[in-house]
């Protein structure tokens, strides 16, 4: 589970390196605040499954079944 969450952070980090979108932006589309992504983003707190589901459908982050065979 831990991995899952270090690639969830690692992908959502390029993102926003790449896009110049900041945490309260990952927030406002999750619905939360800035400071809870800076906790996900650090690994104090773990993305749920809809954080997951809201990110893949915004194209932050790639379903983790993509390229599994």
């Amino acid at each position: 589970m831990k991995k899952t969450q270090t690639v969830i952070s690692r992908e959502v980090k390029r993102y926003m390196e790449k896009t110049g979108t900041t945490q309260a932006d990952i927030g406002s589309l999750l619905n939360v605040t800035q400071t809870h992504i800076s906790r996900r983003l650090t690994g104090r707190t773990h993305w749920s499954i809809d954080d997951l589901e809201a990110l893949t459908a915004a194209g932050i982050v790639s379903p983790l079944w993509e390229g599994v065979e």
